[in-house]
């Protein structure tokens, strides 16, 4: 009779899961400054990006209407806001 030579542990070929890297602070800023919300899906956060972009579009979409010097401001401020927020 031949014995087993040595049984692994049960847990000897896991392997731990890697976890993402941390995002880079600058791509996420640069990506939500293009107003596209691409710092969100950096960061991995779809519904802020998809909440981003509908505002956006919004927001785009009035200005391109009125074309008043108010709506100009608010897309500013939106875009200042979503920059920050990153």
């Amino acid at each position: 009779m031949t014995e087993p030579i040595c049984d692994p542990p049960s847990d000897y070929a896991r392997v731990a899961p890697r976890e993402p890297p941390a995002p880079d602070p600058l791509a996420v800023a640069v990506g939500n400054a293009s107003l596209l919300g691409a710092g969100y899906l950096i960061l991995r956060r779809r519904a802020l990006f998809w909440a981003a972009a509908v505002v956006t579009a919004s927001l785009l979409w009035l200005t391109y209407r009125t074309a008043e010097t108010w709506c100009e401001l608010l897309v500013v401020l939106w875009w200042a806001a979503v920059v920050g927020h990153s």
